[in-house]
């Protein structure tokens, strides 16, 4: 069990949103994120806080929680970014014919193009905003290099994570970044589409 008595936990509605660690009685400490929301309460509408990520799933109102004995320590944010763990690799460069670069014409990607695969793809694109993205229940889809497709390893397409994580927005995406999971240690090629639809004939 871990050291609850310290005097930076909280047992009431923090005062800000953001990443949080949660103490449960029963579940132990993981990181949450606390996000605050315009909801109706008592026949009014006012400021709600709602749990997006934590042991009860999504969506768990904080005060139900604190009504449970859990308790909140803000995460600390770091002054550096932590670099990504496969940022010491030489950069992984963009196919000559990757779909997100404005030269390349789809019909000319090696292997055959499909155009109902390649809408298919869309749905590898992030939708809505960063509060809508983290209650999203499904996992995280990558669009995976045709290159390395049908491969022992796939490895992300290189334009399609330089969109994510740029006009795209795509806050999973960011989150597995930072914690390592996905290298975003790339190097561009040309001029980029801005988004998905643009990379359709």
């Amino acid at each position: 069990m871990p050291i609850v008595s310290d005097n930076d936990w909280l047992d009431e509605l923090p005062a800000e949103a953001g990443w949080y660690h949660l103490w449960h009685p029963t579940h132990g400490m993981e990181m949450c994120w606390v996000a605050r929301l315009q909801g109706r309460r008592e026949g009014r509408y006012a400021d709600v806080y709602s749990l997006l990520k934590g042991p009860h799933g999504t969506a768990w109102m904080v005060d139900t929680l604190l009504a449970e004995g859990c308790l909140f320590r803000a995460v600390p944010v770091p002054a550096e970014p932590r670099k990504n763990r496969l940022s010491k690799r030489k950069p992984r460069q963009q196919c000559a014919k990757c779909p997100f670069k404005v030269t390349t014409d789809p019909y000319d990607i090696p292997g055959g193009y499909d155009p109902v695969k390649h809408y298919m793809l869309r749905e590898t694109i992030a939708q809505g905003d960063a509060l809508e993205q983290m209650a999203n229940p499904d996992p995280l889809r990558l669009m995976a290099c045709h290159l390395t497709t049908g491969k022992r390893v796939s490895l992300p397409c290189v334009g399609w994570l330089h969109n994510q994580l740029g006009e795209g927005n795509n806050v999973r995406l960011r989150l597995r970044v930072s914690d390592g999971d996905v290298d975003a240690n790339y190097e561009l090629d040309g001029e980029q589409h801005k988004t998905f639809e643009d990379t359709l004939p």
